[in-house]
């Protein structure tokens, strides 16, 4: 689903997951392992969110995303996306019998 036009629109689904969890105080790692990703999948992500968006850090990256939004679910802190992503993974994981 995509809304109003922005930089942001230009993002895939999977750079928006990562972009997410950029407003978060996990590190390259957690948000990799978060999203069940390599680190280098989820480096690959940043670099390309990075460039859609005309940015060079993370803080600018989620200072230019902040308008849209679609990014936050509304009157929830970026910890409650993080425990739904981990809830949703674990279930995942529990569905298929394994690790």
């Amino acid at each position: 689903m995509r809304f109003a036009s922005g930089p942001v629109d230009e993002l895939s689904s999977r750079e928006l997951d990562v972009l997410r969890l950029l407003r978060s105080e996990l590190g390259g790692p957690e948000i990799a392992r978060e999203l069940m990703v390599s680190l280098n999948t989820m480096r690959t992500h940043t670099k390309n969110i990075y460039a859609k968006l005309g940015v060079t850090s993370r803080r600018e990256a989620v200072r230019r995303a902040e308008p849209d939004a679609h990014l936050r679910v509304v009157g929830q802190p970026v910890e409650h996306e993080v425990a739904v992503g981990r809830q949703r993974i674990e279930a995942g994981r529990g569905a298929r019998g394994t690790e």
